[in-house]
Order: C-alpha cells, then structure tokens, then sequence
C-alpha cells in the first residue's frame, strides 16, 4: 500500500505510511544478527569486528511516565542556529561518525577532509530556505531582528512553508562539481525533516541571505572555499509551486544510498541537537512527533 500516491510531501508533514521499494536478490541493506561472542562494535573506532568478543545489548522497558517531553526553545536568529548546528556536527557527531565518513570518502576516491567538509557544509546551508521573504514573514520577523530561525513557539512550525526543499533546490548547482554525489546529498537537506519531501513553493530570498551565509562560514574557512553565492544567482526567486526532481537515491545504489542515509542523519542529529540544546533533544523531538 503506499498510502503517499496522491500526497504533496512537505519539509514537515508526520504522515507515514508504506511505500512500494524493489529489493534485488541480495542486498547489503539486509539486517544480520551477530552474536556477541563472535562480534562486538566499537562506536568511535573501528566498527563492526568480527572475531572479538562483545557484550550484548540491554534491553530496558519503557516507561511512559518518565517519557521526555518537548518545551520550547528560545526564539533564535537564523545565523545563531547554524552555528550551534556546526557546533553540533564537529563536537558532537563527528567524533562518532568519523570512521564510517573515512570509508565513504575512499569509495568516493576523496580525502577525508575533503568528503567531510561537504557534508559540514549541508549541515551549514540545510536551512538556507529559511531565508526567504514568504518563511520569515510566517515565522514573525519583526522589522528591526537579524533573519529568524526559530519563532520560540513550536506549534507553529506545522503552519510554515516548506523549507528544507527549498534549501535543497536552492544548493544544486552548488554542488555542480561534486558530479554524483550531487544526488544523495541534495536529498539529505531536503530530507532533514520528512523523508520523501518533494514540495517547493514560490519564495523570493531575502535581501541578506547572501552576508548571512557568509557571516556563518567565516569562522569555518574550509568550508567558505567551498562556498560560491554566484551559482545561486538564478534561483532567488522561484514564481510557481514546483516539485523536486530527484526524490530518494536508489536503494540498489550501494555508495549514493549509504552516502545518504548517513549524511541525512548527522544532519538531521546536528539540527535537532542544536535546537534543543543537547544530545537529548534527540530522543525528545522524536518522542514528540510520536504524539501529534
């Protein structure tokens, strides 16, 4: 049953359902179960060893009492949030992920730093269609603020316009030289919220999203190298509702689906860490989404 056929996704939209997926003969998506006197798992070195002894997982029971629930945060500029999503991404979750960034970027043919600097860099512009005139003018911007990123109120999220779609159709040509890795990035952004996002709305960019990019990234320099406003030029504004191209990598593909299940992930962990102030905030949006 796929219960999306005749549904608009957006950035934000909770609906879940099932979705037909054609799976080859053999694919190295299946799950395995390791038994932990053959294998153990090490999160921030090696990974997967076999032949080592591990310990097994524990299994705790949910108690919905002690369930997190979400408060909202404190209204935030645009540039405010980005940095504490970087922040997020190199304290946090690149420590953990590392390993697995590595081997991707071998697969890839790249340096490491080189392949983690443009996944640093969705994590910086993920966001960057929040900069428009229609999302600023929903969220409340007041004449006098720098661009919002958070309103404070996150009930209202649910009334904004797509934007995380928006980002991603705004970096395509961006990512112009990154050839086929343009692809399972793209989606990563345009995923951060809803798998499946597709919708694009017309936008106008505001008149500063050009110095707030480049007030972000002035703290990362390996990052500003990467950056180039000019192929962006064209899309400041979109006139009519559009859909994304390319809505999900193909599963088939071994290196787009991995590169993009993996980067989508930090990304969206970066975000929700830097919105709800720590790692927990993790679990606590999640739990939340649950509950709507």
């Amino acid at each position: 049953m796929d219960v999306g056929k005749n549904h608009s996704w957006i950035d934000q939209d909770t609906l879940v359902g099932a979705v037909p997926v054609k799976i080859p003969a053999f694919s190295p998506n299946n799950f395995y179960i390791l038994s932990p006197e053959i294998a153990r798992y090490e999160a921030n070195g090696r990974g997967l060893v076999l032949g080592e002894p591990g310990k097994s997982m524990s299994v705790a029971g949910e108690n919905n009492n002690s369930r997190p629930k979400y408060s909202p945060g404190e209204r935030e500029s645009w540039l405010k949030h980005n940095q504490l999503v970087l922040e997020a991404f190199y304290k946090v979750y690149l420590p953990r992920y590392e390993s697995v960034l590595v081997r991707l970027a071998d697969r890839w043919k790249l340096s490491p730093n080189d392949f983690i600097n443009r996944i640093a860099l969705c994590a910086a512009l993920h966001d960057l269609g929040k900069l428009t005139v229609e999302w600023q003018q929903k969220i409340g911007r007041l004449p006098y603020e720098e661009p919002i990123g958070h309103s404070g109120d996150y009930n209202k999220r649910r009334n904004l316009p797509p934007h995380a779609t928006v980002s991603a159709y705004l970096v395509q040509d961006l990512f112009y030289e990154w050839d086929a890795m343009q692809l399972p990035l793209m989606c990563a952004i345009a995923h951060h919220h809803s798998v499946r996002a597709r919708q694009i709305p017309d936008f106008v960019l505001i008149s500063e999203w050009a110095q707030q990019v480049d007030t972000l990234l002035s703290s990362y320099p390996q990052l500003a190298s990467l950056w180039n406003p000019d192929l962006l030029r064209q899309f400041q504004t979109q006139i009519s509702s559009t859909m994304l191209e390319n809505v999900i990598p193909n599963i088939e593909d071994y290196l787009d689906w991995r590169t993009y299940v993996i980067s989508s992930r930090i990304i969206r962990f970066s975000d929700q860490t830097a919105t709800g102030g720590s790692e927990y905030a993790v679990l606590r949006d999640e739990n939340w989404l649950t509950e709507i």
